[in-house]
């Protein structure tokens, strides 16, 4: 893979992952699990 192929995919799973963890943030201040 290219760098700049590797760079992209880190920075997709990275939002991805940021994504997720605003999303269980979110929920959790909501009182839900």
């Amino acid at each position: 893979m290219t760098p700049e192929r590797e760079i992209f995919a880190e920075s997709v799973i990275a939002d991805i992952a940021a994504r997720l963890l605003c999303m269980n943030g979110f929920t959790a201040a909501r009182g839900r699990v």
